[in-house]
């Protein structure tokens, strides 16, 4: 795996000439979901509606940003076109870490940063369930749960940065930290797959 601020290198690195793009999709990302929710009485089904699609879409465009193919802010609502997954995965996150929650603050950080691959795993992988996503995620996050925290944490100045910036900053720091999170995921996917090949090769050394 690599270091965290290795990863933010890399991220701004790929962020270079992007950085306004990546910025505005942001926005309308948050827009959307702030605007839905604050439709009185009925916001927050909309907000937990749309959820998933949306995370969905933003998986999928700074997956496209890190492979390199082109995005824009259609780009974040192509997670629609696979609403049912994406919905399903959305309630099913949104549930578990509720639940997790209501025992205590700690075991609820845990579990989002156990579910926090899925809509990458759901766009890598249009053939599964909302619920293997999600459980491809857990498995993924074994061992890696403190190095993406150590990620978060590493960002925790820019965040400070954005409070006193009066929430501007928020959409480009946004950027950077999901770019970071894609980057992340791309590390440990990488190495899940050589782990899976050391496995098969071992096993057949074996027959």
């Amino acid at each position: 795996m690599l270091e965290s601020f290795e990863i933010r290198a890399e991220a701004r690195r790929l962020l270079t000439g992007q950085w306004n793009n990546c910025a505005i999709i942001m926005f309308v990302y948050f827009l959307l979901q702030s605007g839905i929710s604050a439709i009185p009485r009925v916001g927050w089904i909309g907000s937990l509606a749309i959820a998933g699609p949306l995370a969905l879409g933003l998986a999928t465009t700074y997956l496209n940003l890190v492979k390199g193919y082109k995005f824009g802010i259609d780009t974040l609502f192509r997670g629609s076109e696979d609403f049912m997954r994406s919905f399903v995965a959305g309630i099913l996150v949104y549930v578990y870490t509720i639940l997790w929650t209501l025992l205590f603050i700690v075991p609820g950080i845990i579990a989002s940063l156990s579910y926090s691959m899925t809509f990458f795993i759901l766009h890598d992988n249009p053939q599964i369930s909302a619920q293997d996503a999600i459980k491809r995620s857990k498995e993924m996050m074994v061992g890696h749960k403190t190095e993406l925290f150590m990620l978060m944490l590493s960002f925790f100045g820019w965040f400070i940065l954005g409070i006193i910036g009066f929430g501007i900053p928020f959409f480009w720091i946004g950027a950077y930290f999901y770019t970071s999170a894609t980057l992340f995921y791309q590390n440990l996917s990488g190495a899940a797959n050589e782990e899976v090949i050391a496995y098969m090769n071992n096993a057949n050394e074996t027959i």
